[in-house]
C-alpha cells in the first residue's frame, strides 16, 4: 500500500503542476487533488503499520513517537522547500513534490525485495 499511495502522489503532484502549466480546467484539479488525497490516505497509515510492526518488542510506542516526530520535522522543511520553490513558479513545485515522491517509490521499491528474502 505504500507503493500505491506514493504512485498516487507521485501522479497527483503531476496532474496539479499540469493544472498550473496548461490552464487546466477544475476537472482536472479535482483529479489531481483526489490522487494527491487517496496517495496520503493509503501511504502513511501503511508506513505506520510497517515500522510498529518491525518495531523490537516493547518498543512500538517508541517508534510510533520517532516515526510523528520524523514526520513533522520533515513537513516543516517541506513547506520551507515548498515555499522557495513557489517562488520559481507554482507549477514548478508542483512537479518538483512529484518528483520527490517518485524517488521515495524508488526507495522502497528497491528495500521491498531485500526485506522479503531477510
Amino acid at each position: 500500500m505504500i507503493l500505491v499511495g506514493l504512485a498516487l502522489l507521485t501522479a497527483g503532484g503531476a496532474a496539479l503542476g499540469g493544472v498550473v502549466f496548461a490552464d487546466g480546467g477544475y476537472q482536472w484539479l479535482a483529479v489531481g487533488l483526489l490522487m494527491t488525497g487517496f496517495g496520503v490516505s493509503y501511504a502513511l497509515p501503511a508506513l505506520v503499520t510497517a515500522l510498529v510492526g518491525a518495531a523490537p518488542t516493547g518498543t512500538a510506542g517508541a517508534v510510533g513517537g520517532l516515526l510523528n516526530a520524523v514526520r513533522q520535522v520533515g513537513a516543516t522543511l517541506g513547506v520551507v522547500v515548498m515555499g522557495a520553490a513557489a517562488a520559481v513558479g507554482t507549477g514548478w513545485a508542483l512537479l518538483i513534490s512529484a518528483a520527490v515522491c517518485a524517488v521515495a517509490w524508488l526507495v522502497f521499491a528497491v528495500a521491498r525485495p531485500a526485506e522479503t528474502t531477510g
